[in-house]
């Protein structure tokens, strides 16, 4: 509080990172974003042209991943990124209790915050993980609200109301996304 951005020293402070270092959110922007340019850019894991999923939970922290990679695509230095990006929505909401319009209303969130970046965007539930076949059918619609529960939503209800302890629901859960 009062504090002066140790970057530029003109701005108010917004941001403290490891309890002493005070930004001022643009500079924190540009500082995270090089950061994570940098981290990306030393693992040497993805070459140009990289077909690149994204797994988009809904939440804040995977919109701001979203926003950093289109930020490294926007670039127009050589240091530019130069991904296919594709996102993948996971409605998981069932297991949380989440009713249809809760699931839907965040479906459709995620779909507009993906489009508006440009990104292919791919959707589906958790309790597809049952679908048995090999067509894209287990994907959703993306013109389509989610619907009623259906016997995979039944499925993967009985199957974490049949395990016991919260550990064992966290692990299944990671292991099913």
């Amino acid at each position: 509080t009062g504090s002066i951005c140790r970057k530029c020293n003109e701005k108010p402070a917004e941001v403290v990172l490891r309890l002493k270092d005070p930004y001022c959110r643009s500079c924190f922007l540009a500082a995270t974003t090089h950061k994570y340019r940098a981290s990306l850019g030393k693992s040497k894991q993805m070459k140009d042209d990289t077909h690149v999923l994204l797994a988009h939970s809904g939440s804040q922290s995977s919109l701001a991943l979203l926003h950093l990679v289109w930020t490294g695509l926007q670039e127009t230095t050589h240091k530019r990124h130069v991904f296919n990006i594709s996102v993948i929505y996971i409605d998981e909401g069932i297991i949380f209790g989440h009713s249809v319009k809760q699931r839907s209303t965040t479906y459709a969130a995620v779909m507009d915050q993906v489009h508006n970046f440009h990104f292919s965007f791919y959707a589906t539930t958790l309790s597809r993980v049952f679908c048995d076949n090999t067509e894209n059918t287990c994907l959703l619609n993306p013109d389509l609200p989610l619907e009623e529960e259906d016997e995979l939503d039944l499925k993967l209800l009985a199957l974490f109301k049949n395990v016991t302890s919260l550990t064992s629901k966290e692990d299944l859960l990671l292991k099913l996304r």
